[in-house]
C-alpha cells in the first residue's frame, strides 16, 4: 500500500545537475494529515498550475516558464493518480 505514496513522492522530486528539489513532500504531509487532505492539496495546487499555464500561453507561448509549468503539472497529475490508487487500496481493505 505505501508503495503508492513512495511513487507519488518520486514524481514530486526533481533531480537536476546533481541537486534534488521536492515540489511537495507528500510523505511528511501524509504522516501529519492523512491521504484525503494531501490529495485535496495536490489537486488545488494542480488547478493553480493549470490556471498559470493558461495565462502563460495566452501571454507568450515561447517562454521557458511554459515548459516548467507543464512539467510540474504532469508530475502533480501522476502523484495524484498514485495517491488515488493508495486511497482505493485502503478503502478496499476496510470494506
Amino acid at each position: 500500500m505505501l508503495e503508492n505514496i513512495k511513487t507519488a513522492q518520486e514524481y514530486l522530486t526533481i533531480c537536476h545537475n546533481g541537486q534534488r528539489k521536492e515540489i511537495v513532500n507528500v510523505q511528511d504531509l501524509f504522516e501529519r494529515h492523512g491521504i484525503k487532505p494531501v490529495l485535496n492539496l495536490l489537486k488545488d495546487f494542480a488547478k493553480e498550475k493549470k490556471d498559470k499555464l493558461v495565462k502563460l500561453v495566452n501571454e507568450d507561448k515561447t517562454r521557458s516558464e511554459v515548459d516548467e509549468t507543464i512539467s510540474v503539472l504532469f508530475r502533480l497529475t501522476m502523484a495524484i493518480r498514485s495517491l488515488e490508487r493508495e486511497l482505493e487500496e485502503v478503502t478496499a481493505c476496510l470494506s
